[in-house]
């Protein structure tokens, strides 16, 4: 009888003592409930500031196709006033300068050539480079011909130039010289004097373009994006990858630079930070561009589409992401450092308090909601048959 009851005892003292393991556990459950409950909460008002602090990168709005002729458009290029485009156009036989409005409308043409490339509008000019008449000496060099497309001078001399650029008042020419079995950055003055060598990597280099300022140049370098300082210092490489970047082009205010990449497979507009952080896709349609180019004052960017094979000019509406105005301040002395770093921890120490408190009223409200769920519900008193 004696060993009866104390079983009976001993299984009591097991089922109480297992009730309340499972009453901590279930304690220690709803705590992380809770936990993970004001978390996704603290989470979900973060992303909604970042969300209602608006996009930080360049978006598209609107694209619009400028040309669709049986011939190819390409390498269009904006004049300096935004009002007109430049592109060649070319067919089996022969290609041409064209001149056309920003709607597409009323084309100029100027002469033909068998071989033009790449103009560039700018301060002095249209720039574009030719291949001499005479087959003994098949140099490509560089002219300037004005904008009205009449008169036309040679700026270089029996060499085998690409990509000619002005900077941005007129005074110099950025362009591609073929050394040593490889392209070179180099510039020259438009009247052909003070050619100076920039880079001799001994790699392939493409598609250098000035800064709206002139102060940087951006160009591709085995096949990826790169900028140095306009003197041809301090290098910096911005994509590294396996993928081909190309045709970099800045925006105006040089916060951003577009240009061409194909690592979803197809020749891609992408965008960045003139830093080489936040790449991010612009513009994709499996069309494979090429040649872009944003316009002065950064409201269009001007690319060629070579869907089915055939070049045609493209326009997009681009718009930027909103920052204030540089203010021009003295430099901080010392003891302003000191209260800048005591108001920066101020404000961390505030918002982890913040967030301290977000968590304790998302614990509360779970606890709430939950103690509601098991309140007993009263026994109404009434008659049953």
């Amino acid at each position: 009888m004696s060993i009866i009851i104390i079983m009976r005892k001993w299984n009591n003292l097991s089922f109480i003592l297992i009730y309340e393991k499972y009453k901590k556990i279930k304690k220690c459950s709803d705590i992380m409930i809770a936990l993970k409950t004001s978390l996704i909460f603290v989470l979900t008002i973060l992303v909604l500031a970042q969300l209602a602090a608006g996009s930080e990168m360049p978006e598209v709005t609107e694209i619009h196709q400028l040309t669709s002729d049986l011939s190819s458009e390409n390498d269009a290029t904006w004049s300096p006033d935004d009002s007109k485009i430049v592109y060649i156009t070319e067919d089996s036989s022969h290609t041409s300068l064209q001149i056309m409005d920003t709607n597409g409308m009323n084309t100029k043409e100027s002469f033909y050539k068998s071989w033009l490339l790449q103009p560039d509008w700018g301060p002095g000019g249209i720039l574009y480079i030719a291949e001499n008449n005479d087959p003994r000496n098949p140099y490509s060099n560089i002219y300037i011909i004005n904008n009205a497309l009449t008169d036309a001078s040679q700026v270089t001399q029996q060499i085998n130039a690409r990509n000619p650029t002005w900077n941005n008042d007129g005074t110099k020419i950025l362009f591609l010289r073929w050394v040593n079995y490889n392209y070179e950055i180099w510039t020259i003055d438009p009247d052909g004097s003070n050619a100076v060598s920039l880079t001799d990597f001994g790699i392939s280099i493409e598609s250098p373009s000035w800064s709206s300022d002139s102060t940087k140049i951006a160009y591709s370098a085995d096949e990826n994006i790169w900028v140095m300082n306009a003197d041809g210092t301090n290098w910096a490489q911005l994509t590294d990858d396996e993928f081909r970047q190309t045709d970099p082009t800045w925006s105006q205010d040089g916060e951003w630079i577009a240009f061409i990449s194909n690592e979803n497979g197809y020749n891609d507009i992408w965008v960045m930070r003139s830093d080489g952080n936040e790449k991010a896709v612009l513009i994709s349609e499996s069309r494979n561009f090429a040649h872009p180019d944003w316009s002065h004052d950064g409201s269009k960017l001007l690319y060629t589409s070579y869907e089915n094979g055939n070049g045609d000019i493209w326009a997009a509406d681009t718009i930027f992401p909103i920052t204030p105005a540089p203010t021009l301040e003295p430099a901080p002395t010392q003891a302003v450092m000191v209260e800048e770093e005591k108001t920066n921890i101020l404000r961390l120490v505030i918002f982890g308090v913040v967030a301290l408190l977000i968590m304790v009223l998302g614990l509360l409200f779970v606890f709430r909601f939950k103690g509601l769920l098991k309140r007993p519900q009263k026994k109404s008193i009434g008659h049953y048959p």
